[in-house]
């Protein structure tokens, strides 16, 4: 009897194992309901200083669903506009380009603890001081797979394999 118990155990626990990727699957679509009106802020500079040529808009998160918060940079100076960059946040992570062109960049916050952004537009300067990359548009709007959901069920499924062999193993007395 004992070991009719074990064996249906060890069933149980593979089904377990094997069941959590599509637990971790489920889980990757679950929403909220509730809406949270979160505290934005948004500053841009032009060539790294306070600029009145520079302006910015936080559009309503409303009108595009697809991002928490959506601003639009605005550069309306004389001298040319070389590129935008986004100091202290990492783009895919913290935000995604959505367009970048006449003088103009909107950015989807993607990133929920991000309140904050800055947006620097770089003008014809000598180009030996600036270090920094032009910001590119990204259309990927994917996630990176880890693979760690795959990693814990095939664990949990060798474990379960391992107990299954142990308890029908024969005891040779």
């Amino acid at each position: 009897m004992k070991k009719i118990i074990s064996v249906m155990l060890s069933v149980v626990m593979m089904v377990c194992a094997l069941s959590v990727t599509s637990v971790t699957a489920m889980a990757a679509f679950v929403g909220s309901i509730e809406t949270t009106t979160k505290e934005f802020n948004a500053d841009v500079t032009v060539n790294g200083s306070p600029s009145v040529d520079g302006k910015y808009e936080i559009v309503d998160p409303t009108e595009d669903v697809e991002y928490d918060v959506k601003v639009e940079f605005t550069y309306s100076g004389d001298e040319p506009l070389q590129y935008w960059e986004i100091p202290g946040l990492q783009e895919g992570v913290d935000y995604v380009i959505i367009s970048n062109e006449n003088n103009k960049l909107v950015v989807g916050i993607i990133n929920d603890d991000v309140n904050y952004i800055k947006a620097n537009a770089v003008t014809a300067i000598d180009d030996a001081k600036t270090t920094t990359v032009p910001a590119t548009v990204n259309n990927s709007r994917k996630s990176p797979k880890t693979g760690a959901g795959f990693a814990a069920a095939a664990v949990g499924a060798a474990a379960a394999g391992i107990a299954v062999a142990c308890v029908s193993k024969k005891r040779g007395k």
